[in-house]
């Protein structure tokens, strides 16, 4: 065998597949019925939303360093907030992610960050060096987020009153059809010339 050649690992049968899908599903439950502080939930979310820009990677060293040595307590409401946030770990762990679809996941859970103006302003206060203090408390009172944070943990199903935050497709007119892949053809050549 030569030292190029790299053995190609067969592709997941559906049946594996399915399997992981259930173990994923299984530790997200797990982990939302060890969620029990309003105020750490949101100062994780708050952390991350300092540290990372919509759909641009960062670095995860300098995020990583920040939680080195924290409590288990904490590490669960930080693992927590990556679910809700959708954060994507990209080139073996080395960079973070942040989905465009952040905020309507945030919406999801009971944290508008879209509609509430004054709330957003409020949010974007908040520290975010992971410490709780008196205005983090305050927001948290207010703003309870963790029974949404364990349902869409859960897996729960939209319900009827939260069609109005459920994310639908864009529908687009035909002219949008033809800027869209106009933009895309453009945006694959100067990738690939």
């Amino acid at each position: 065998m030569s030292k190029g050649f790299q053995a190609h690992k067969p592709r997941m049968t559906p049946q594996e597949f399915e399997a992981r899908m259930k173990r994923s599903a299984e530790r997200k439950r797990k982990l939302a019925a060890k969620l029990d502080d309003e105020a750490m939930l949101i100062a994780a979310v708050r952390f991350y939303l300092d540290a990372l820009l919509p759909t641009r990677t960062a670095e995860a060293g300098p995020v990583c360093e920040q939680t080195y040595g924290m409590s288990l307590k904490w590490k669960r409401h930080l693992l927590a907030a990556r679910r809700i946030l959708g954060l994507m770990w990209r080139d073996k762990g080395q960079t973070l992610r942040l989905p465009s679809t952040y905020l309507e996941r945030l919406q999801r859970i009971g944290l508008d960050l879209v509609r509430d103006f004054d709330g957003r302003a409020e949010f974007f206060q908040l520290n975010a060096d992971l410490i709780i203090d008196d205005a983090l408390t305050t927001y948290a009172f207010f703003r309870p987020i963790l029974i949404g944070a364990k349902a869409f943990l859960s897996g729960d199903q939209w319900s009827e009153a939260e069609n109005g935050f459920k994310p639908k497709p864009l529908k687009l007119n035909l002219y949008s059809q033809c800027l869209q892949n106009q933009v895309m053809e453009e945006l694959a050549l100067r990738r690939h010339p």
